[in-house]
This record gives structure tokens, sequence and C-alpha cells, in this order.
């Protein structure tokens, strides 16, 4: 069950921002990193929080990245990131939660999803 609706600003859209960080900043959020298909679709690889936004995105881009289905699909793919300001810790989580649970992003660790949480539901765009 889902509660209720958060509208959410989302920066960075997959068809005019490819993995360009100037912009974002270091400030706590949620965020998504898009791939493009070979038939044209932009679909969503990977969801994840973080307390700096613009640190959490860079690290994906470095040899830090431990995720393994990330590295490839960044080399594979053209990839961008779209973000949203969520200051507050507790709804970072459930809002984290509710876009696990729509897209099912296959780089996404479900270890990372807090499942104690009830899910946040948000505009995804």
């Amino acid at each position: 069950m889902w509660r209720k609706l958060v509208r959410l600003k989302w920066f960075g859209k997959p068809t005019y921002h490819p993995l360009d960080l100037a912009d974002v900043p270091l400030e706590a959020g949620v965020y998504k990193l898009h791939k493009h298909e070979y038939n044209g679709e932009w679909t969503i690889f990977h969801v994840a929080k973080a307390d700096k936004l613009y640190e959490a995105l860079q690290l994906h881009l470095t040899s830090s990245e431990r995720n393994e289905k990330i590295l490839e699909t960044l080399r594979i793919y053209e990839c961008a990131f779209s973000y949203a300001l969520v200051p507050d810790p507790a709804e970072r989580d459930a809002i984290l939660k509710y876009l696990y649970e729509t897209y099912q992003p296959e780089a996404t660790d479900p270890k990372t999803i807090p499942a104690e949480v009830e899910p946040l539901q948000v505009n995804v765009n």
C-alpha cells in the first residue's frame, strides 16, 4: 500500500542531460540512471538515494564503482541521469522504495532498499 502522492521536481532529463554532472548539487535526494535502449526507448536501470547527489553520481563514473551491472551498462549504452532533492532521510527511504517497486531496475541491489519502510508514491517525471 502506497502513502500519499508527493510531487517532486526532477532535474536532468535523459534526452537533454547525458552524464554531465556540472549542475548536480551536493544535496540529499534520490536519483535514477537511464539507458538508451537499441529500440530508442529510455529505461531506468538503477535507482538510489544519496546524502550528496553529486558525489554519488560521480562515483558511478570512476574506477571506484563496484556494481558490475552499472559499469557494464555505462560502457555499452548511452546513459543519463535524473534526480530530485529530498532533504528528509525518512522520505528518501520511502521514495526510494517506491521507485524500486515501480521500475524493478536490474542494477539496483534489493538489499539497498529499506524493507521496513512503506513506499511513498511520487511523480516519476
